[in-house]
């Protein structure tokens, strides 16, 4: 699998899971919620390339999940500081 789809993978989830949040699902459960759209995004490009190594696909998943859950976990304190110190 190329960087640019698993890069582009994490992106959505995260925008995905944010989209979630909003509408008012539970923040402590949004690390499972990144999973299973890891999981289901990775299957989704393995059948849109027409790979058949679908046990790849669901380590990836959960890889991109993962990846997905900490970047936005711990950039989201970065973007706050970086917010209050503009405003001074």
């Amino acid at each position: 699998m190329e960087e640019a789809t698993l890069a582009g993978v994490v992106i959505i989830i995260m925008g995905m899971i944010e989209a979630f949040k909003l509408a008012g699902f539970p923040k402590k459960y949004s690390a499972l919620l990144a999973l299973v759209f890891g999981v289901i995004g990775m299957i989704a490009v393995a059948l849109q390339t027409g790979s058949q190594d679908y046990v790849g696909a669901i380590k990836a998943g959960l890889i991109v999940g993962l990846m997905s859950a900490g970047l936005y976990s711990s950039t989201k304190p970065v973007v706050k500081n970086l917010l209050r110190m503009a405003r001074k």
